[in-house]
């Protein structure tokens, strides 16, 4: 559904975003359209930044940002424009940073901020040490290959492009490509004080995100993005 080649391009500061020119992405890596600079008199205009909940999937009209700026135009003014700034994948530091070092250059009027489900999937089901971005051990031991000849992680990585060999063999090469036992292990992965630094990670980030904002004179939101795989109930569906 999200093509990592596409939907997870590298990029300064921010990591990775959506790779500009594919599918309709901007010059940015979003979809849709760029905020013009400078702003045009009279437009209220929203950022809105998250993961892919934000991102969406089909067609633009199917997606939050969207739909936000159908529900203001009909009900508040014309001139509320919803851009649509979700990455795949991205959690809450990727996003503080985007906003930092991009959003505030395009002068919103208002920050929304929709997430919270990658900042706790990708430390439970990726790199486990909280507050890294989604598999930020891949691109640790990219470098590791490249400037320490790690063998070993080299030879795991070409297997991996197997689907053969990855079905088959799928704990073993990951340990060799990621290590990430050992990263669950130095990070207590699943115990309460792992638990509570995810969390604290999460809301650091989300206080630094509207610190910034309002710094710059816009306003700021942060919602919080259901997370129902998460729950007891959610074995039930």
């Amino acid at each position: 559904e999200y093509p990592a080649s596409s939907t997870r391009h590298p990029t300064p500061y921010m990591m990775f975003t959506g790779l500009p020119g594919a599918d309709d992405h901007n010059a940015l890596g979003y979809r849709g359209r760029v905020p013009s600079r400078p702003k045009p008199p009279g437009e209220r205009r929203i950022l809105v930044v998250g993961g892919s909940a934000v991102y969406g999937k089909g067609q633009p009209e199917l997606t939050i940002p969207f739909q936000l700026q159908q529900l203001a135009r009909n009900r508040v003014s014309r001139s509320v424009s919803v851009y649509n700034w979700g990455v795949v994948s991205q959690v809450s530091g990727q996003e503080l940073a985007t906003i930092a070092h991009r959003a505030m250059a395009h002068e919103p009027d208002v920050v929304l901020l929709y997430d919270l489900a990658n900042d706790l999937y990708s430390s439970w089901a990726a790199d486990p040490r909280p507050g890294h971005p989604f598999n930020f051990v891949i691109s640790e031991r990219a470098v590791g290959i490249f400037q320490a000849g790690d063998a070993r992680a080299l030879a795991a990585g070409m297997l991996t492009q197997s689907n053969l060999l990855r079905a088959l063999f799928p704990l073993a090469l990951s340990d060799a490509t990621a290590r990430v036992d050992t990263l669950r292990a130095a990070a207590g992965y699943a115990s309460p004080r792992w638990e509570e630094e995810v969390a604290e990670a999460y809301l650091a980030n989300v206080e630094a995100a509207c610190r910034v904002s309002t710094a710059y004179g816009a306003h700021f939101v942060a919602a919080l993005q259901p997370v129902v795989f998460f729950t007891a109930q959610a074995a039930e569906f």
